[in-house]
């Protein structure tokens, strides 16, 4: 009886220490969709790990509601699009970002013209997920689009497949719920298999992993093409996994290369930033492939530079 007290005492506490603490039990939630696969819920508003997250009606993260078309017709508007890279996660918060940091060097070159960097990201999105999104709901009028890449996007396609814990379409009913099942076996993940990819990652092409290849180099190709048709200024920022950062560049990396040389895009990279910030001991990943806090900054930076060599 006292050890079914003690234990039922435990797990409440536990409740209110991951719901006031550490504000689990309400996290980011996704939307399935038939055509993009999955996306940030729209309007949703979060707070865990004393980290803020928002999204808009469009699912941008950090972004004003904003309209398809400018108000303003001086306005400045730059479209960055990406994976859980420019996502930053849950851990982030929005002031931490890359694209909402990027945004005051964007202004102070704008020479007073209003600015606009819409996030259009969510975790797990390669090329064909970008093009989806931007065929669905347009590039809204931007002026500049940054696409955002590493590694994986090579060979990264949809599998429409049902939506998992990674990506919840419900809050849980219990904060603990979140935390066991969630939360502490991506965190032991990371810890045993550096959370992410391995530096030989890609080396054998299976049959599938060709033609994801092959989709996604489509995909790419045809999203930069549908910017420039729509009067977008394109340039790509290729963002280096601590593993490449500590040697070469992964088989993913070189394809990507080769596409976008093909297209004559201004291409900007993180490998300098990356090898700079290992070199002077400061903790700028979270993972193999994500950004802390600390890296965001360095982020932001070669997004600025991206966004300038396409103007």
């Amino acid at each position: 009886m006292v050890v079914g007290l003690l234990g039922l005492i435990g797990l409440v506490g536990a409740e209110v220490v991951g719901r006031v603490v550490l504000r689990l039990g309400d996290p980011p939630l996704y939307v399935a969709d038939p055509d993009v696969e999955y996306m940030m819920k729209p309007g949703g508003r979060y707070e865990r790990f004393y980290a803020v997250s928002t999204y808009n009606r469009w699912s941008m993260r950090a972004t004003p509601e904003i309209e398809k078309a400018k108000s303003d017709p001086r306005e400045f508007r730059v479209l960055v699009m990406g994976d859980s890279v420019v996502n930053g996660g849950p851990q982030t918060d929005d002031r931490q970002l890359a694209t909402v940091l990027v945004k005051e060097r964007v202004a102070g070159a704008a020479s007073g013209r209003p600015v606009v960097v819409g996030n259009v990201s969510c975790g797990s999105w390669g090329p064909p997920n970008l093009l989806a999104y931007a065929k669905k709901f347009g590039l809204f009028g931007a002026d500049v689009v940054v696409v955002v890449l590493n590694h994986e996007d090579a060979y990264d396609v949809p599998t429409f497949a049902p939506l998992g814990k990674e990506m919840p379409t419900r809050k849980p009913v219990l904060a603990l719920e979140e935390a066991v099942f969630r939360y502490i076996p991506s965190w032991l993940e990371t810890k045993i298999g550096g959370g992410g990819e391995a530096a030989g990652a890609g080396a054998t092409i299976t049959p599938e992993r060709a033609a994801a290849m092959e989709t996604c180099d489509k995909a790419l190709q045809e999203l930069i093409g549908l910017a420039r048709q729509n009067g977008c200024k394109v340039a790509v920022v290729l963002h280096a996994a601590r593993s490449e950062a500590q040697g070469e560049a992964l088989p993913g990396t070189l394809r990507i290369r080769g596409v976008l040389r093909d297209l004559g895009v201004p291409v900007r990279e993180t490998t300098t930033a990356m090898q700079e910030a290992l070199r002077r001991g400061v903790p700028a990943y979270r993972d193999n492939i994500h950004l802390n806090p600390e890296g965001q900054p360095m982020l932001a930076d070669v997004l600025g530079e991206a966004i300038e060599a396409a103007r």
